[in-house]
C-alpha cells in the first residue's frame, strides 16, 4: 500500500469515527458536512463543515451561556481514530482490517442508527401533519 493511499485511508477512518460521533439533528453535518477532500496530489485532509454546514464550528465550541453537550466531540473522535491511524500508517491493516474494525467498534452501526432514528421521526411528523 503506497503512502498516499495509507494517508487517504486514515483521513476516511477519521472521516467515518467522525460522522459516527457528530452531533445528530437534521443529520447535514454528519452526512453531508464531514468528508475527505484531496488538498494537493497524494495529500488529502478532513474537512468539516463549510458552507454546506457553516454552523458546524459551534457544535464543537465551549457555549457562553450553558453547557454544550457535543463541546469537544472533533477531539474525542480524533483520540478514538489515532490508534488505528498508527497501525494503518506502520502498515500493520489492510483496508479490510480497517472495514473490520469500524463495524465490531460500532461507528457503522452509530451512524446508520442515528439515520434510521432521523427517518423514523421525520416519518411520524408527516404522518401527524397528514392526519
Amino acid at each position: 500500500m503506497s503512502i498516499a493511499h495509507r494517508k487517504r485511508l486514515t483521513c476516511e477512518t477519521l472521516c467515518e469515527i467522525l460522522k459516527a460521533i457528530a452531533p445528530y439533528d437534521t443529520g447535514n453535518l454528519a452526512i453531508n458536512a464531514i468528508r475527505v477532500i484531496e488538498t494537493s496530489p497524494g495529500e488529502f485532509a478532513v474537512a468539516i463543515g463549510g458552507e454546506i454546514a457553516p454552523y458546524a464550528r459551534y457544535t464543537q465550541e465551549k457555549w457562553v451561556n450553558g453547557v454544550n453537550p457535543n463541546e469537544g466531540w472533533i477531539n474525542r473522535g480524533i483520540e478514538a481514530a489515532l490508534p488505528l491511524i498508527r497501525q494503518i500508517m506502520s502498515g500493520a491493516v489492510t483496508e479490510d482490517d480497517v472495514s473490520a474494525y469500524m463495524e465490531t467498534a460500532g461507528y457503522t452501526k452509530s451512524l446508520r442508527d442515528k439515520q434510521v432514528s432521523r427517518a423514523q421521526h421525520l416519518e411520524r411528523k408527516a404522518n401527524k401533519l397528514a392526519s
